[in-house]
């Protein structure tokens, strides 16, 4: 059976590449629900300012950033108008962790999609000889 290793390598990574395109796509569709879940304060412009890019390097995912206001972290840690991170402890603003929790429980499957394509890619083009040393 004869391949090429060119197409082959190529088309492993643009299948990483959607696999990785689909699991942000859906884990900031989820980080919306939270946000809304959770009543984040002026949840319509945080929902509106949330993106992701997906930097690459020689064509491989190198990095998964997603975007959002700064409200947004403000009020994972239960901060802004005037309650600083050192008194929102005393304050009674609500943390809200709409980011983190997701991202935590997500991690996992993207962890696996990346072991499996990187593994199969290796696979792939690892040669392999048998050496007859009975001679």
């Amino acid at each position: 059976m004869e391949f090429n290793l060119n197409e082959d390598i190529a088309a492993e990574i643009e299948r990483l590449n959607l696999s990785v395109k689909s699991w942000t796509a859906k884990t900031l569709s989820l980080v919306r629900g939270d946000v809304i879940h959770l009543g984040v304060v002026s949840s319509g412009e945080l929902l509106e300012s949330l993106q992701y890019r997906i930097r690459k390097k020689q064509g491989l995912p190198d990095k998964i950033s997603l975007q959002l206001k700064r409200y947004g972290i403000f009020q994972i840690y239960g901060v802004g108008r005037g309650v600083k991170a050192a008194t929102a402890s005393l304050s009674s603003r609500k943390k809200r962790d709409w980011y983190n929790v997701v991202l935590e429980k997500q991690l996992p499957t993207l962890e696996e999609e990346l072991m499996n394509s990187v593994a199969d890619i290796a696979i792939r083009n690892l040669p392999v000889s048998i050496n007859n040393s009975n001679n």
